[in-house]
């Protein structure tokens, strides 16, 4: 799971019913897939001290074809636990070592 990302997107418009300032310039929605919000519940569930949780978010610019209006299409998801990545680079390391050194070299 964790070379898997679970990714939301969505759709941000300039807010054409804006009449006055404290109304938001853009919105949109964003579409959470079920496995995206299990593992932000997870992250919750596994460390009971944490009061948010950290998310990664893109975003491109972008033309709607039949409307032509432009748009802001967003892309959000976890970041990569960095523990896990480096047990993973190190798991890797250690088998390319015990393989080099399994290997029989002609001299």
């Amino acid at each position: 799971m964790a070379d898997e990302y679970i990714q939301a997107e969505g759709k941000i418009f300039t807010n054409d019913y804006k009449k006055s300032k404290n109304h938001p310039d853009k919105r949109g929605k964003m579409i959470f897939p079920r496995k995206l919000v299990r593992q932000m519940a997870n992250v919750f569930a596994e460390d009971k001290s944490l009061s948010e949780v950290e998310v990664n978010v893109a975003v491109w610019n972008r033309t709607a074809r039949q409307s032509g209006k432009e748009y802001l299409f967003t892309r959000m998801e976890m970041p990569r636990d960095k523990k896990v990545d480096k047990e993973e680079a190190k798991q890797v390391a250690e088998t390319v070592a015990t393989s080099e050194a399994e290997d029989d070299i002609p001299f």
